[in-house]
């Protein structure tokens, strides 16, 4: 009888009212309440000369009477007025009922998209950027909430130093050994300051590996910079492959260095292979 007087209501309602019913149910969806959210932090993890680690530590508070769970995160990124990168972060958890709850929400920048599509952007620079974030619950009865939240701020793209040989003085060189020092000098190409925490290098000439080995010193550098080092060296000549010592040269020109520098940045520390 219940089922029956429901097929007669229905039978009885016109069909403007049926889907201004719908409409308001729509409209009612729409106007549930949502998790109110904030960034309360904002840190680079990880800095490189290819990309940088972002997390975004986000509040999420829980007005419902049910836990609200969270099930991903969607971002992207501008700069300048242009969008260069998008993803998701699977982030999941549990809000609890009518409590706050922090999560940090990882980003990778790479930096190839930025350099190729914001007009002006090169290495060395301070790139400022605009996040937009999605955060992408499950709340009660309606289902799946996408809340925004926005971030701005700024981001380097670090360059790597110029490290050039200035001098090789042989202070001691026998038939099958030889030592000395080589002058570096280095050179900051960032628009902002660094410090100089570790140089590890790879002297060679003549296209064959001559040297190895490492320099640990604190050196501050502002951008544009430059400072010399010495750097001990010794090796086998015979190990070297040069046959003897005649091969050397006192041209610094014809040496080449390589290697990995450890820099300390008002954001981060970085390695940056030279």
């Amino acid at each position: 009888m219940r089922y029956l007087c429901v097929i007669v209501i229905l039978a009885a309602t016109p069909l403007s009212a049926f889907l201004g019913g719908c409409k308001t149910a729509t409209d009612m969806a729409a106007s549930v309440q949502k998790p109110s959210i904030k960034i309360v932090g904002t840190r680079i993890d990880s800095l490189a000369s290819d990309s940088a680690g972002m997390v975004f530590d986000v509040q999420i508070s829980n007005p419902y009477e049910l836990p609200l769970p969270l099930t991903n995160v969607d971002y992207s990124f501008a700069s300048r007025g242009t969008s260069f990168l998008s993803g998701v972060a699977d982030v999941q958890g549990t809000i609890p009922v009518g409590e706050s709850k922090t999560f940090a929400i990882p980003a990778r920048i790479d930096f190839a998209p930025l350099l190729a599509t914001v007009k002006g952007v090169r290495p060395g620079q301070v790139v400022p950027y605009q996040a937009d974030l999605n955060l992408n619950v499950a709340a009660p009865v309606v289902g799946k909430i996408s809340v925004p939240v926005k971030r701005a701020g700024d981001i380097p793209v670090p360059a790597v130093p110029e490290v050039l040989v200035q001098d090789v003085k042989w202070q001691d060189m026998g038939l099958t050994n030889a030592s000395g020092v080589v002058k570096v000098k280095i050179k900051n190409t960032n628009e902002f300051s660094v410090e100089l925490r570790k140089l590890g290098f790879n002297l060679g000439l003549g296209g064959k590996q001559i040297a190895t080995g490492s320099m640990t010193k604190a050196i501050a550098l502002k951008p544009g910079d430059t400072a010399t080092i010495d750097l001990p060296i010794s090796f086998s000549l015979v190990q070297a492959g040069l046959g003897a010592f005649t091969a050397l040269s006192d041209k610094a020109e014809k040496y080449k260095i390589s290697g990995i520098a450890q820099f300390g940045t008002p954001f981060g520390p970085t390695e940056l292979a030279y």
